[in-house]
């Protein structure tokens, strides 16, 4: 596991990454009000086949505080991450994790390539 910070305009936004970094990537994104060590052990148990990316949203965890949380905010911390990834990626989340997920799922966002 690494940590590292991305940049979702001017907030910086803390995410670890596990496993091979070739692997099929997944993002696992965190409901509202928890952070992204929720998604630990599921992690570990996936590392084994994919790269996975774990996110703090913004105000949330280890990421920087915002002037604002709208759902559209909480959009681009996840096309952050997924630019990182730079690969269409699966996505998985809980509560506002799930509802992100689902959004970028009906938008059919590029990097998305399953939610």
């Amino acid at each position: 596991m690494n940590d590292l910070l991305l940049q979702a305009g001017p907030v910086a936004l803390a995410a670890s990454v596990y496993g091979a970094p070739d692997a099929p990537p997944v993002l696992l994104l965190h409901g509202l009000g928890n952070a992204r060590d929720v998604w630990f052990d599921w992690a570990m148990r996936l590392a084994d086949q994919y790269r996975v990316l774990t996110l703090d949203f913004r105000g949330h965890g280890h990421s920087a505080r915002a002037p604002r949380y709208a759902l559209s905010d909480f959009l681009a911390d996840a096309e952050a991450a997924l630019a990182w990834l730079d690969a269409p990626a699966r996505v998985v989340g809980h509560s506002l994790g799930g509802t992100v997920a689902g959004a970028l799922a009906v938008a059919s966002h590029p990097l998305v390539s399953r939610a």
